[in-house]
């Protein structure tokens, strides 16, 4: 708990937190990822007001055919992400209590296409996090962005044992967690921290083929069967949105004066701006031809793609000339 004894089910309440909007940082779905929320919520939680350096990256691109990738992003500040020691899946529950006990709350990590409760069951092959909030003697809380509306509100979830327990029981792959803190490098170096973000975000997409795989990923998909990319359109949208949050996150660390002045310069400001316009615009034709299947928008896709790249090829020209250069 935290200094006034508010467990974290109570913060989340108290404080009617609903990540499908920013809060006071600026921050929610649509510039930080499922495990990044939960983390974020933790720290608010604890008092910390330092949030967005946690979660700031480093630039990078690559891409499989029509499937678009960025590495995971690190905690940063001092922070990590510490895996409780195996135990047999059975004893889940028990594991649950005992951390919310100690700790006030824990992470859990799973294959989302096999967990029932979620909206990415059958759907997204992807590792997903949520949030344990607390528990009572017939409840799990958890705080969770894909949610399943049988037990969710918004992002927060009242889900009987049994059912969580049951579906729990068809996982092949999981984990449960806490964050450690060793200590915040942004708060005593924050300047060089934000300079070697950038300097490997240069490096990776102008040097190391990141620009060269977007260019690429571009063309696959101008050169894909209409019907195929109608039948991958649900893909297509929840990578590109995984993949645009880093373009967002940085757009609101630039607005929220999150990292050191020096590299909050107009022509750096003005290029992130364009940058997560043309992705925004990208987002807005893959969901409307998601509601209109029957309809062809490759054309105005394929243009607002093509944008984007120019746009994040200035974007890392400016960020190279805002570092002094490689």
């Amino acid at each position: 708990m935290t200094k006034n004894n508010e467990t974290l089910y109570e913060f989340f309440i108290n404080n009617k937190i609903d990540w499908r909007f920013p809060n006071e940082y600026g921050l929610g779905e649509n510039n930080l990822d499922c495990r990044q929320l939960s983390i974020m919520e933790v720290l608010r939680w604890r008092g910390n007001k330092n949030i967005i350096p946690v979660f700031l990256n480093s630039y990078d691109c690559f891409h499989k055919g029509i499937l678009i990738r960025r590495s995971q992003p690190l905690l940063q500040c001092g922070w990590s992400i510490n895996p409780v020691k195996q135990f047999p899946q059975q004893e889940i529950d028990k594991t649950i209590r005992t951390l919310i006990d100690q700790e006030g709350y824990c992470l859990l990590s799973f294959n989302a296409i096999q967990m029932k409760l979620s909206n990415y069951y059958k759907v997204h092959d992807v590792t997903h996090w949520c949030l344990v909030l607390g528990y009572d003697e017939n409840y799990i809380y958890i705080a969770d962005t894909s949610g399943i509306q049988k037990f969710f509100s918004n992002s927060i979830g009242k889900i009987p044992w049994a059912a969580f327990l049951d579906a729990w029981d068809r996982l092949d792959s999981w984990g449960i967690s806490v964050i450690d803190y060793s200590n915040d490098e942004c708060d005593n170096n924050s300047s060089n921290h934000v300079s070697k973000l950038l300097y490997d975000s240069v490096q990776s997409m102008k040097y190391e083929g990141g620009l060269k795989e977007l260019s690429s990923f571009i063309s696959t998909l101008e050169n894909s069967d209409l019907r195929d990319l109608v039948s991958v359109l649900e893909q297509l949208e929840f990578d590109i949105h995984y993949f645009r949050r880093l373009r967002n996150l940085w757009k609101t660390a630039f607005e929220k004066h999150a990292v050191p002045e020096a590299y909050v310069v107009p022509g750096l400001v003005e290029e992130n701006m364009n940058v997560t316009k043309y992705w925004s615009l990208v987002m807005g034709v893959l969901m409307k031809w998601k509601r209109q299947p029957y309809q062809d928008y490759r054309e105005k896709l394929f243009g607002y793609l093509r944008e984007a790249y120019l746009a994040e090829v200035k974007y890392f020209d400016e960020m190279e000339k805002t570092i002094g250069g490689i």
